[in-house]
């Protein structure tokens, strides 16, 4: 998958015209799972604190924790055009060409889009999770549109 970097949501330096623009963040849309994410972060911390008695080890793993979920932390911007998707985070832009999405898992709350076949944990690490905040119907009929014939949408037990 592709990225372009360095672009804003409003420059005109994406491909199409916007079909659907959206943005997702977690943390100000869910506060339940925001406190509750909080509080995992500091049981974790007291944890380490506790099992190795070093508060530098109890803070380096709060911040390996909140550097691998930093899509529930940081607000992201999707919009989905004619060229493919685009999302924005920290003023950052990566555009994935629709070629480039082989397969796609359906959660409850989103779509992994995968950038091969196979729905390997090679594919789902280098994947992109896109959340759709209420636009499912939409995203996944623009991905129907899109995404050849001969790739397989995958659909999670239940989650359809």
């Amino acid at each position: 998958m592709s990225s372009v970097s360095g672009a804003t949501p409003n420059s005109a330096h994406f491909a199409g015209l916007a079909l659907l623009r959206w943005q997702s963040w977690p943390l100000r849309q869910r506060p339940l799972r925001a406190v509750l994410a909080l509080g995992v972060l500091l049981a974790a911390g007291i944890g380490v604190q506790w099992l190795t008695g070093r508060i530098y080890l109890a803070a380096a793993s709060v911040a390996v924790l909140i550097v691998a979920s930093w899509r529930f932390f940081l607000p992201v911007t999707f919009q989905l055009s004619q060229s493919g998707i685009d999302y924005w985070v920290l003023g950052r832009r990566r555009h994935i060409p629709w070629q480039s999405i082989r397969s796609y898992r359906i959660q409850a709350d989103g779509v992994l889009l995968l950038p091969y076949q196979d729905d390997c944990l090679i594919a789902r690490l280098n994947g992109v999770y896109v959340r759709w905040n209420g636009h499912k119907e939409q995203v996944l009929a623009l991905l129907e549109q899109h995404v050849a014939a001969g790739r397989v949408g995958y659909a999670s037990r239940g989650m359809n």
